[in-house]
């Protein structure tokens, strides 16, 4: 399921990415370099959903999901650094941190069966 998700995602953003950096809070002063941004995530969600669908040995699907786990924590912290530094509209942050820990922690326990 969250392999099936994170590929939905990738696909969106990379079938709109202005819309995907709007809904992020990304400044549309920078249109042209968030769009380009929000491609390389939508084709990073776009890999790591797809292996993670693509394993079927029980070991390395807990792998993929504790991989898909840390990198969800790490857009947490990357979302709330940002946040902090004024770089995004701290509603958009905290919605953003949210997601991603919702998502390292559906990861988390998905990996551990």
């Amino acid at each position: 399921m969250l392999g099936l998700a994170r590929a939905g995602a990738g696909v969106a953003g990379l079938l709109a990415p202005r819309l995907a950096g709007r809904v992020m809070g990304l400044d549309a002063a920078s249109a042209g370099s968030a769009r380009f941004v929000m491609r390389l995530f939508a084709t990073r969600d776009l890999a790591l959903g797809l292996g993670t669908l693509a394993v079927s040995e029980p070991g390395e699907r807990a792998r993929w999901l504790g991989m898909t786990a840390a990198i969800d924590a790490a857009d947490a912290a990357a979302a709330l650094t940002a946040a902090a530094r004024g770089q995004i509209r701290r509603s958009s942050a905290y919605a953003l941190a949210a997601l991603a820990t919702s998502a390292a922690a559906y990861g988390h326990a998905a990996r551990r069966g």
